[in-house]
């Protein structure tokens, strides 16, 4: 909106007035950009230097993703992965919602996943071959 920009700094000066030092604060105003993916993704990698400056060099890894279909989905035991390229083994990991891996084996496409030892809820599974991942959710019953 109309108010974006002096939100913005009134946050800033909020900041600052609790303490925080001006080493910790970063503030950008793009002239005619607009609160979207679209922007946030063009200054994508300088905001992550400058939050993890401490332990990240540089962001340059190029991936491309490409969606997995899950069957069945809701699943209670094993499910099957399809468009995956054929014919080769893989390393398959599933992630919870927090980012923490639960499960990880090498997958050989066409064969089912079990998954009946996850507890309910919604879980990621991703396989990386080269700079193309391949993801997807799925919700464990």
């Amino acid at each position: 909106g109309g108010s974006m920009v002096v939100d913005t700094w009134t946050m800033n000066d909020t900041l600052s007035n609790f303490g925080i030092s001006e080493d910790n604060l970063s503030t950008k105003i793009i002239e005619g950009g607009e609160h979207n993916e679209q922007l946030w993704r063009e200054d994508f990698a300088e905001a992550y230097h400058w939050l993890f400056h401490s332990f990240a060099n540089e962001v340059d890894e190029h991936f491309y993703t490409s969606a997995l279909k899950i069957v069945p989905n809701p699943v209670s035991g094993k499910f099957m992965l399809f468009d995956v390229p054929d014919g080769k083994s893989y390393q398959l990991s599933i992630f919870d919602l927090s980012g923490r891996i639960v499960f990880a084996s090498i997958y050989n496409s066409g064969e089912a996943i079990e998954v009946s030892d996850l507890n309910p809820g919604m879980y990621i599974v991703e396989i990386n071959i080269g700079k193309n991942l391949y993801r997807s959710k799925f919700i464990k019953q």
